[in-house]
């Protein structure tokens, strides 16, 4: 089984996570929220078994369509694929980079999950992506099934947009404890203050909603997992 596998684009890491959970040694990749830069960021060859990563998505989210930086991050996830030559690779995103030209081009195989029926708390979709096409129909015979209830039950979702969460009241500004519970990591909500650089509750919301529910990373880490072990 691969060991060692980078995190691109990680900000917390929620993805990441959820692959640690599962015995792998997680190497997390430049951050823009550290000051640090994808496009100067180059993979050693043949050192990864594997690559995840979520790159921004804020031109193909309908919640912040028009807002914050256009920038595609997808081109450079692909390119420090193309340069660490993994044995598989996961991409995590919105919806709307079905559209993506680089996406339609590439090998990958798009997954559209529900975080409910991941057996999360959230009504959070995602699509995944996942390369070789072995990985890709290992992953789609695990697709969950729709879990009963969930428009009665579940919360719509974390947005990282503007740290909110829609209900059946409306919008209500989120604390930190709170999206790191619905994100199925409720004792993330400490880490703003483990250090002595604290981050408002804005960024901490900010942070959390832009990583994959834990349920979500699970599935998707333990598909990884049980497909390795049977190749």
């Amino acid at each position: 089984m691969t060991k060692l596998i980078l995190s691109l684009y990680p900000g917390a890491d929620l993805f990441g996570r959820a692959f640690d959970e599962q015995g792998y040694c997680v190497v997390r990749g430049p951050e823009r929220f550290l000051g640090q830069d994808i496009r100067d960021f180059h993979a050693v060859p043949d050192c990864f078994g594997g690559v995840i990563g979520g790159p921004p998505c804020q031109m193909f989210s309908a919640a912040r369509r028009g807002q914050g930086d256009p920038w595609n991050g997808i081109p450079d996830f692909m390119r420090v694929v193309g340069e660490a030559n993994p044995d598989w690779w996961v991409m995590e995103n919105v919806r709307g980079v079905l559209k993506d030209d680089t996406m339609r081009k590439s090998e990958g195989f798009p997954i559209v999950i529900r975080d409910w029926d991941c057996g999360g708390l959230t009504k959070r979709i995602r699509v995944f992506y996942f390369w070789p096409l072995g990985l890709a129909m290992f992953a789609k015979r695990r697709v969950p099934a729709k879990r009963p209830r969930w428009k009665e039950d579940a919360v719509y979702t974390v947005t990282a947009s503007c740290g909110a969460i829609k209900q059946k009241s409306g919008q209500s500004l989120l604390k930190a404890k709170e999206a790191a519970r619905l994100q199925g990591y409720p004792d993330l909500y400490q880490f703003p203050h483990r250090s002595q650089h604290y981050l408002s509750n804005e960024v901490a919301v900010w942070l959390l909603g832009n990583g994959v529910p834990r349920a979500m990373g699970q599935w998707v880490a333990q598909t990884v997992r049980a497909w390795e072990e049977s190749t």
